[in-house]
C-alpha cells in the first residue's frame, strides 16, 4: 500500500525560443539588439492550434510581498478544473520507449543509504499537480527527462541544465510539460514551451551556483493545477524541514512522481544542501515547505554528489529573475 505524500553575484538573463512542432509561425524580430551583457533578448514562436499564451495578470512590482528578511511570491491551489485553462493539449502521453529509465539529465543525484523516497499517491491533487515531468528534445537528437514546477499560470521553473548543456548540443529544441503525470495517466494534458530562460553564470560557465531556468508555456494550465509560491531570505535555512519531489528515472513504472521529506543541512549563499534522496530526472523539482499562502519553493533541485544533494537557492537575484520571466 502506497503512503500518500502531500508534499507539502550578479546574473545576466539569457533567453532562447523553443521550437513548437507543427508551428508555422511568421518570422519575429528580437526585441532589440544586445547593447550590454545584461540586456535580455527573446524570440517568441506561435503554436498553431493552441490558445495564445497570456502574460500573467497583475503588476510585477506588486507580485512580491516583502516583510522582515526577504520576500515571497504567493502560490495558488488552482481550480482543479481543466475548463479553467486555455491551450492545454491531450492525447499524446510521454513515450516510455524514447525516454527509457536511466536516461541522464546531465546531473548527478544521490540516494544516501536506504532509499527514503515514496511515491505520490495522488499526483492529481495540489500541490503535486503543480509539478510535472519535462520531455526535452535536444539538438543531438536525444530525448531527455527532467522535472519542472509551475509558479504562475503559464510559467515553469526548472534547472538550467535541463534547458542548456553542451553535452546535448546546447539549448533544448523543444520542451513539453505533463503536470501531475502518473505512469500513463496525464490528468492535465500537456503544454509546449515557447521560450527557455537561464543566466550567463550557467550558460557561459556551467557554474552550479547558477543552475536554474524557466520555461514560458503556450497554455495557462496553472489556472487549473495551481502553482508554487517562491520565497527568498538571507538568513540560514538550516533545520528547516522541506520536501524534494520529482520524476526520478530509477523508479518503475516510468513517469511516476516520488519525493521525500528532510531537513536543510547547509545554507550556502547560492545553494541549499540536504541528504534527501534523489536520482536522475528529479532535477528541476521544487524544494519546498508550506507557506506563501499555499506552498513555498525556496530552491530548485539541481545536482548531487557523495556528500550532499543540492538545490539552487532562490536568492533575491534569482527571485527577481523569476519575477521578470513570469511577468515579462
Amino acid at each position: 500500500m502506497r503512503r500518500r505524500i502531500s508534499l507539502l553575484s550578479t546574473t545576466v538573463l539569457v533567453v532562447i525560443a523553443l521550437q513548437v512542432p507543427e508551428a508555422s509561425a511568421a518570422s519575429h524580430a528580437g526585441k532589440g539588439p544586445v547593447s550590454t551583457p545584461a540586456t535580455p533578448v527573446s524570440t517568441p514562436l506561435t503554436a498553431v492550434g493552441t490558445a495564445p499564451a497570456r502574460t500573467a495578470s497583475g503588476d510585477r512590482s506588486a507580485g512580491a510581498n516583502t516583510g522582515g528578511d526577504g520576500a515571497h511570491l504567493a502560490g495558488s491551489a488552482g481550480s482543479g478544473e481543466l475548463k479553467d485553462s486555455e491551450g492545454v493539449q491531450h492525447g499524446v502521453p510521454p513515450d516510455t520507449q524514447t525516454l527509457p529509465a536511466g536516461t541522464p539529465d546531465f546531473s548527478s543525484n544521490t540516494v544516501f543509504g536506504p532509499d527514503g523516497r515514496v511515491r505520490a499517491a495522488d499526483s492529481a491533487g495540489y500541490p503535486e499537480r503543480a509539478i510535472g515531468v519535462l520531455i526535452i528534445d535536444a539538438p543531438d537528437g536525444s530525448t531527455r527527462g527532467c522535472t519542472g514546477f509551475l509558479y504562475g499560470p503559464n510559467i515553469v521553473a526548472t534547472a538550467g541544465h535541463c534547458l542548456y548543456h553542451p553535452s546535448m548540443g546546447g539549448w533544448a529544441e523543444s520542451v513539453r510539460i505533463y503536470p501531475g503525470q502518473d505512469d500513463t495517466n496525464s490528468p492535465y494534458g500537456y503544454c509546449w514551451g515557447t521560450e527557455a530562460y537561464s543566466v550567463q553564470g550557467w550558460v557561459n560557465d556551467l557554474d552550479r551556483n547558477y543552475d536554474y531556468g524557466a520555461i514560458k508555456l503556450n497554455c495557462t494550465v496553472g489556472d487549473t493545477t495551481g502553482w508554487f509560491g517562491m520565497h527568498w531570505q538571507t538568513s540560514s535555512y538550516n533545520g528547516t524541514r522541506v520536501a524534494v519531489v520529482g520524476y526520478p528515472q530509477d523508479k518503475q513504472p516510468p513517469f511516476t512522481m516520488w519525493g521525500m521529506f528532510g531537513p536543510i543541512e547547509g545554507s550556502r549563499s547560492n545553494q541549499l544542501l540536504y541528504t534527501i534522496d534523489t536520482d536522475s530526472g528529479q532535477s528541476g523539482g521544487p524544494v519546498y515547505y508550506p507557506g506563501c499562502g499555499a506552498f513555498c519553493a525556496i530552491a530548485v533541485h539541481a545536482s548531487g554528489d557523495q556528500y550532499w544533494n543540492y538545490g539552487t537557492r532562490i536568492t533575491e537575484a534569482v527571485f527577481n529573475n523569476y519575477l521578470d520571466w513570469r511577468y515579462g
